[in-house]
C-alpha cells in the first residue's frame, strides 16, 4: 500500500543519509533494504526493519543466510544459527553454503540437521569420512557403500578400504565398485 511505500521510502533516505550517501538504498524493495543492512553491518537495523514491515520470520532467516553468505561472515552466521531454533532448518544453511562453494564451513551445520539426512549432506560437503562415520553410527549399510568412494572427478581423497576397516565400519570384502578405476587387487 502507498503508506508503506512511503515509510520505506523515508527510511530508505534515512540509511542513505547515515550513511553518508555512501551506500545505496532508495528504490530497493524491502527485503533487498534488509540485506544491504546487514551486508554492510547494521544488523540491529534489519531487524528493526523486519519488524517494522512485518517480514515473516522464514525469510528473514532467508534473507540473512544469504547475506552473511555474501559477506563471508560465518563467524556472524554460526551465532545467528545459534541465535534460536531456525524456522527454515539446517539443511538450507547447508545447501545454500554448498552452492555458495563453501563447502568446509557447510559441514559445521550437518549435525544440526534430522539424522536421516546427515550422510547425505556430508557428501555434498564433500566430508567422506563423516559422512561414513555417520552411517555407522546409524547401522546403514546400504549407504556405507553409497560414500565408499567420492565421484572420479572429486578431489577430496577417497576412503579405502583398510580406512573403513581401521573406522571398525567394514569388516567384509571389499565392494568392487569401491575400486573401480584402480587396481581390484585389495
Amino acid at each position: 500500500n502507498m503508506n508503506e511505500y512511503a515509510k520505506l521510502l523515508a527510511l530508505q533516505k534515512l540509511l542513505e543519509d547515515e550513511a553518508g550517501g555512501k551506500i545505496s538504498f532508495v528504490g530497493l524493495s524491502v527485503n533487498d533494504t534488509i540485506r544491504r543492512c546487514i551486508t554492510t553491518g547494521h544488523v540491529k537495523r534489519a531487524e528493526n526493519i523486519r519488524s517494522d514491515f512485518r517480514v515473516p520470520d522464514k525469510r528473514f532467516w532467508y534473507i540473512k543466510l544469504y547475506a552473511l553468505t555474501e559477506t563471508k561472515d560465518f563467524e556472524g552466521l554460526e551465532a545467528f544459527a545459534k541465535s534460536k531454533r531456525s524456522p527454515i532448518g539446517y539443511e538450507a544453511f547447508v545447501n545454500h553454503l554448498v552452492k555458495s562453494g563453501y563447502s568446509k564451513q557447510a559441514a559445521s551445520f550437518v549435525p544440526r540437521c534430522d539424522s536421516k539426512s546427515r550422510a547425505d549432506l556430508y557428501v555434498r560437503c564433500g566430508e567422506w569420512r563423516l559422512a561414513a562415520l555417520e552411517c555407522k553410527e546409524r547401522g546403514d549399510r546400504a549407504k556405507l557403500e553409497y560414500v565408499g568412494l567420492p565421484p572420479l572427478d572429486q578431489e577430496t581423497p577417497s576412503l579405502t578400504p583398510s580406512s573403513f576397516s581401521s573406522l571398525g565400519i567394514y569388516g567384509g570384502p571389499v565392494p568392487i565398485h569401491w575400486v573401480r578405476g584402480r587396481s581390484t587387487k585389495c
